[in-house]
Parts: structure tokens; C-alpha cells; sequence
């Protein structure tokens, strides 16, 4: 059995980017597609509010995407989380940062709940959040 909980204090955040196709942000506003989905945090100073890992798994990246290039491009300070679920591997991404709680490497083991960042804009956001 997997134990999970929310990337965010439960009371905290609001979705306000949605997977899949949407009208692109910067003009000439093309529809693009968002892979994952944006949390605000509208009112928090950035920084402040922890990032939790969902799940119990293993670091494969983390970084900024200046350094860490591939699936994470775009994304900001992030850190990408391998995870067992009944032997079936998945992963979830923790994206647009203020800053890493740790300096995170490769094959690092990491227990649910552990604090992975803090909430920042390292996006295109109006308003802190977690992508």
C-alpha cells in the first residue's frame, strides 16, 4: 500500500492552470499544451509555503532548468520524484520553485511529506506557485 498527501497544505492553493491545450500565454497567444498543472498561491509571499512530495520515491532531477535540460526545460527550480505504486513506476514533477530545500542528487531516497522546495513564480505566473 502507497501513503500519499498534498504537494500543498490542504487549505493552501487554488488550480488555475489545467492540463492539455490552452491559449498561449505570450502573445501572439497560440494554443499550447501544459503538461502538468499550476497551483497559486495568491497572497503568499514567495518562498514561504513548502513544497511536499505526494509520495515516498527517489530523485532522478533537480535543478534549474538553465542546468537540467529534457523533461524539465521550462520548468523552472524543480525536482522530478520517482515512485513504486503497486510495482508500477510513475513520477511527479514539482516545478516554478523559489528555491530547493535541499541540493537534491540523483538517487536520492525521500520519505512522503518530505519538504522538496518552496513555492515561488519561475514561470510566467501572475502569482506564486507550484507547477
Amino acid at each position: 500500500m502507497c501513503t500519499y498527501v498534498s504537494p500543498l497544505a490542504p487549505t493552501q492553493g487554488r488550480l488555475v492552470s489545467r492540463f492539455g491545450w490552452r491559449a498561449g500565454i505570450q502573445p501572439p497567444h497560440l494554443p499550447t499544451f501544459h503538461a502538468g498543472i499550476d497551483i497559486s498561491i495568491m497572497g503568499a509571499p514567495v518562498g514561504t509555503i513548502p513544497v511536499y512530495a505526494v509520495a515516498a520515491g527517489v530523485i532522478e532531477l533537480a535543478g534549474h532548468n538553465e542546468t537540467v535540460r529534457g523533461p524539465l526545460d521550462g520548468y523552472g527550480n524543480c525536482v522530478a520524484v520517482r515512485h513504486d505504486v503497486g510495482g508500477t513506476p510513475m513520477w511527479s514533477f514539482y516545478a516554478h520553485q523559489n528555491h530547493l530545500a535541499s541540493a537534491w542528487q540523483p538517487g536520492q531516497t525521500i520519505a512522503v511529506g518530505t519538504v522538496l522546495g518552496f513555492v515561488g513564480r519561475t514561470n510566467n505566473g501572475k502569482f506564486p506557485n507550484m507547477g
